[in-house]
């Protein structure tokens, strides 16, 4: 995970200098806001998907954290990722801007602290592995929940929330599979780890209740696709109920970008049922790999 050049408060700095003191409170108690994007080679060179809207969740969630005087708006943190991605010369790669606290703030008072940006890119491809872009991922419904909306705030990107993301996860890797799926404090369906979770039910997409979960950025563009569009989006979904038979999907950029995953097996604890995924082999796999093939950011 090296590069050559991270952007630093509107510096870029070779990737040896890119450091942050041990001191920081975003280390202590993960006082930070990021995004999660990805640049795609095109005839024209690498072009970052959603580059806009990535910057304005970003400084949504950092608005939604409590952070003031940002310094920074879309427009140049669109910019600034363009920036990192052209001076480190990848035809394609993820990019990683963050909004940090870097110092102060120890009396657990953001309006006390100073924080700073940054943006690192790097080369990397299939989040959960070759395996799971070919056949389809293995998730299980995990025993940790997701937040409750008034414990955190569900719909900022938060460092500090993902610790929640890494029990899960690292939970069901343990147990045998590939990714967690996580259900709401009622009980229904929210999202995976790290990505938005899908339901194909009679050929057409259906997405969970967005009430507690982080709306990714290609979470709308999937609702609104040809005639797999559901006509009721965001209906609260059991997912222990229904089982494989509903052909869960997992999407997100961290996995590969602008791509569905289908679930070829979901189940509890150490059980878990499998199938084929074809519902979401043909609507996303295949697709997935005709935009990347015909290079369309």
């Amino acid at each position: 995970m090296e590069s050559r050049f991270v952007w630093m408060d509107g510096r870029l700095v070779p990737f040896e200098q890119a450091t942050v003191h041990f001191l920081s409170p975003a280390i202590h108690y993960g006082l930070a806001v990021f995004e999660g994007v990805r640049a795609y080679p095109t005839p024209r060179g690498p072009g970052i998907f959603r580059a806009r809207e990535h910057a304005e969740r970003l400084l949504h969630s950092a608005r939604i954290f409590g952070l003031r005087e940002l310094g920074y708006g879309a427009a140049d943190l669109a910019l600034a990722m363009s920036q990192t991605v052209a001076a480190n010369g990848y035809p394609a790669c993820y990019i990683r801007p963050v909004i940090y606290m870097a110092s102060g703030a120890w009396n657990l008072n953001l309006d006390t602290g100073r924080h700073a940006v940054g943006i690192a890119v790097w080369e990397w491809t299939q989040f959960l592995g070759e395996e799971a872009f070919a056949r389809g991922v293995r998730a299980n419904v995990s025993s940790f929940t997701r937040h409750h909306p008034n414990v955190m705030m569900t719909k900022a990107k938060i460092s500090g929330n993902y610790a929640n993301s890494v029990l899960a996860k690292t939970e069901s890797v343990r147990l045998g599979f590939d990714e967690a799926i996580m259900l709401d404090p009622y009980g229904f369906v929210a999202e995976c780890t790290g990505e938005n979770l899908f339901l194909v039910k009679d050929g057409k997409i259906r997405t969970p209740d967005s009430a507690t979960v982080l709306e990714g950025i290609t979470r709308l563009p999937a609702d609104r696709r040809g005639p797999h569009r559901s006509p009721d989006p965001g209906d609260p979904a059991s997912l222990p109920r229904r089982g494989v038979r509903s052909g869960p999907a997992l999407r997100g950029l961290d996995h590969g970008g602008d791509a569905r995953l289908p679930a070829r097996g979901v189940g509890r604890g150490e059980r878990s049922r499998t199938s084929s995924g074809a519902p979401l082999r043909k609507l996303g796999i295949d697709r997935a790999k005709r935009r990347l093939d015909n290079r369309r950011p």
